[in-house]
C-alpha cells in the first residue's frame, strides 16, 4: 500500500501487523461486537487504513469523524453514536472523550483474544440481514396472505 501525498508505503503484512496492534489496543474499550469506534484523523496516511482495519478486526463499528465539519454537527454525531473511544493521530485528547493516539501504539502488541470480534462470517452478516424493513418503518405481519 502506498500513500501518494506522503510517500509512505507498507506491505500488506506490515499493514496487517499495524491493524492487529490497533485491534489489540481497542480490546480494553470494546466489550462486545458493534460498539462504535470513531476515527478523527486526516485521510492522507496509512494510520487511518490500519485504524479502520483494526476496528473491524476487533469487532467494532467504524465511524469517520470529519473534523472540518461544523462543531455542532460533530457534537451531534458524537452524541448520536456514543463511541466507546476515538482514535486520533497525534492527539491525546478529543473533546473530553476517551481517546487513543495511534502514533503512540507499539509496532507489535501482544496477541489478542480473537473471540471478542466476529467469530464466523455468518455472525458478521447477521446484523445486516435481520431487519426486513428500514429502521422507523413498521414491519408487515410475518403471516403470509394466500391469494385465491
Amino acid at each position: 500500500m502506498q500513500i501518494p501525498h506522503t510517500g509512505e508505503s507498507l506491505s500488506f503484512a506490515e499493514l496487517d501487523a499495524r491493524a492487529e496492534s490497533v485491534a489489540a489496543a481497542l480490546s480494553a474499550f470494546l466489550t462486545g461486537p458493534d460498539q462504535v469506534v470513531a476515527v478523527a484523523m486526516s485521510q492522507d496516511n496509512w494510520q487511518i487504513v490500519a485504524s479502520h482495519l483494526g476496528i473491524l478486526k476487533a469487532g467494532g463499528t467504524v465511524m469517520f469523524l470529519d473534523t472540518t465539519l461544523p462543531d455542532a454537527l460533530v457534537t451531534h454525531m458524537l452524541n448520536d453514536t456514543q463511541p466507546v473511544v476515538i482514535l486520533t493521530r497525534g492527539q491525546d485528547k478529543f473533546r473530553d472523550q476517551p481517546t487513543l493516539d495511534v502514533l503512540t501504539l507499539p509496532e507489535r502488541m501482544p496477541r489478542r483474544d480473537r473471540r471478542l470480534g466476529w467469530t464466523t462470517p455468518r455472525s458478521a452478516l447477521r446484523p445486516s440481514f435481520t431487519r426486513a424493513a428500514p429502521l422507523g418503518c413498521p414491519r408487515e405481519s410475518s403471516a403470509r396472505t394466500q391469494v385465491t
